[in-house]
């Protein structure tokens, strides 16, 4: 009886040994990896519960939990103009009404050697109630650059692909305005840029992109039209009234040479029934030259009561003279 006793002991130490070795959290080297750094396969800690204001971006703006996670993990803080000046003031290019900040932090010696990449984001307080809806815009936009951030290089390569191949099917005065801002600014990833501006300010896409970005939106639409109702329809109107003084211009060019021809081959009354035609477009076009500059100086005024978040669009000069 003793004996068996005794089996039983040794039966029992030798399965809690063998436990041990099998054990993925036993105290060797592969929690520590020998020089004090964690595991390859150690996941990022959840993100702190969201405040409300966090919250109600994230629900807004449908950020799945994919993008819920990235968007708090970079600790997103809601400032006044002055203090988002003051944090994004080192990034390049940097979009007033926001920034995404990626810090790379290293330390030496010891047994924390290593470096890890913390991300920041920082978005403007919006209190103009026409323009509240932009802060959702600015959080997702991002938000995208933390995801940007965070593909792998052949991923992140197609994706580029897929960014450029899409901007001959877009609205290029849209574009224009959107991407101007950061054309001559050095330092600043203008891919990471299309990226986010494409998904936040454009309703249609090729499928690929679409795909791709329903990975982060549960209902992108969403942000689309914050987009729209704030600065996308002022947007479209200038674009629009744009376009047609382009016509016009293009339209009375041909006419005045037409005339300088006329006038040089003295044919008096075909000059004299051209004028009329001219002085009608001329017309128009100052109508049109008005209304511009009109929606120019109010999308200047609110982007100027946002701290002057993006780059103001410059008003037309006007029109030249009725010809005699």
């Amino acid at each position: 009886m003793r004996r068996r006793a005794r089996e039983l002991v040794l039966l029992m130490v030798a399965l809690a040994l063998l436990a041990g070795a099998c054990s993925p959290s036993g105290d060797d080297d592969s929690s520590e990896g020998g020089d004090g750094a964690p595991s390859a396969t150690q996941s990022e800690p959840p993100p702190p519960p969201p405040s409300a204001p966090i919250a109600d971006l994230i629900e807004k703006t449908s950020m799945t939990a994919e993008a819920r996670t990235l968007f708090l993990n970079a600790r997103p803080r809601i400032e006044g103009t002055a203090d988002l000046k003051g944090n994004c003031s080192n990034e390049s290019g940097a979009h007033t009404l926001g920034c995404f900040l990626a810090v790379k932090e290293c330390q030496t010696g010891g047994l924390s050697s290593g470096c890890s990449v913390n991300t920041q984001i920082h978005l403007l307080q919006i209190d103009r109630p026409d323009a509240h809806d932009l802060i959702y815009v600015s959080a997702a936009h991002e938000m995208l650059h933390a995801a940007y951030e965070k593909l792998p290089p052949d991923d992140r390569l197609q994706i580029d692909r897929q960014l450029e191949a899409a901007l001959p099917q877009l609205d290029q005065c849209r574009l224009d305005t959107n991407l101007g801002a950061y054309a001559d600014r050095v330092g600043v990833d203008k891919m990471s840029e299309l990226h986010s501006v494409l998904a936040t300010e454009f309703a249609i896409l090729p499928p690929g992109l679409q795909s791709h970005f329903n990975r982060y939106f549960a209902n992108r639409q969403l942000v689309v039209s914050a987009h729209d109702r704030t600065l996308g329809n002022r947007e479209q109107e200038i674009c629009g009234l744009q376009s047609r003084l382009d016509q016009l211009d293009g339209q009375i060019a041909s006419l005045r040479r037409q005339l300088q021809q006329l006038r040089s081959a003295d044919s008096v009354r075909a000059y004299n029934a051209l004028v009329p035609k001219i002085n009608a477009l001329v017309r128009d076009q100052n109508r049109a030259a008005d209304s511009y500059n009109r929606r120019v100086r109010e999308y200047n005024r609110l982007l100027e009561s946002l701290g002057g978040a993006g780059d103001a669009l410059t008003p037309r000069a006007p029109p030249a003279a009725p010809t005699e």
